[in-house]
């Protein structure tokens, strides 16, 4: 079975998407940041959604096994 190597920089980070939020990102309503990761949010909580959802927890795990991948050959 032939094994797929994901460049990890291809990967569209919350990193990434926080840049692309922040660049179209026009209102003036006060924005918090998330207690979870730090990103600009406006909801009330103070978690974003992507951290609601797991996404950056999903994305981190990910990343784990991509680099245990990655070193193992």
């Amino acid at each position: 079975m032939a094994t797929k190597t994901v460049n990890i920089s291809d990967i569209e980070t919350p990193e990434k998407v926080k840049t692309k939020a922040g660049a179209s990102h026009t209102k003036s309503s006060k924005s918090n940041r998330c207690t979870v990761c730090g990103m600009k949010t406006n909801q009330k909580e103070g978690t974003c959604v992507l951290c609601k959802t797991g996404i950056t927890q999903a994305y981190g795990e990910l990343k784990e096994l991509l680099d245990m991948n990655n070193k193992q050959g």
